[in-house]
């Protein structure tokens, strides 16, 4: 079977300060994805010209209104057997791509996967009125990787799917954790 391949979604309005960051934590995975889909919902700084200087990267203009939307037009535009996404105002961790799209293709039952979110805020910076300051302390949220058919179908997951939760253990290796809705 071949391997799968990758559509990266990332959504962005005026993210010029963060974005770089974002590409290239994207490209510094040894699974390269087949194309990243930046939604731009009409940016008035750098953040279109910055992402276009970027390999791999196809900006899409949003037609329509609101980060839902954005998200909706990304899938609709996902080429990728398996469709990603990420923030402008996030950095992926080294290998976590790797990790969930080889563990996505030793196991083609699984249609979604999931890892930890590391929540930081940039140095002297102070967290959002009403941002729990514990969300700081230790891996808290979630990232996933889709199957690209069931989301662009239902843009969720069909009763009786099977979908696995890659805990981190101490070695740093995945564990998972079966759910089947």
């Amino acid at each position: 079977m071949p391997f799968p391949s990758v559509s990266v979604i990332l959504v962005v309005r005026n993210g010029e300060t963060y974005i770089a960051d974002a590409l290239r934590s994207i490209m510094e995975s040894s699974i390269k994805p087949m194309e990243i889909l930046v939604v731009d919902g009409g940016s008035t700084d750098g953040t279109t010209d910055i992402a276009a200087r970027f390999a791999l990267v196809r900006v899409i203009p949003q037609t329509g209104r609101g980060i839902a939307n954005a998200y909706n037009e990304g899938i609709a535009a996902a080429r990728g057997d398996l469709v990603a996404f990420i923030s402008h105002d996030d950095v992926w961790e080294p290998g976590k791509l790797d990790r969930q799209v080889t563990y996505m293709h030793e196991h083609p039952d699984v249609v979604i996967s999931f890892t930890h979110v590391q929540h930081v805020l940039d140095a002297g910076a102070t967290p959002p009125q009403g941002f729990r300051r514990e969300l700081l302390d230790a891996p808290a949220g979630i990232t996933a990787v889709y199957a690209s058919e069931p989301l662009a179908n239902v843009y969720g997951l069909r009763a009786g799917q099977r979908f696995e939760l890659p805990l981190p253990d101490a070695s740093a290796d995945a564990m998972t954790s079966n759910c089947v809705i």
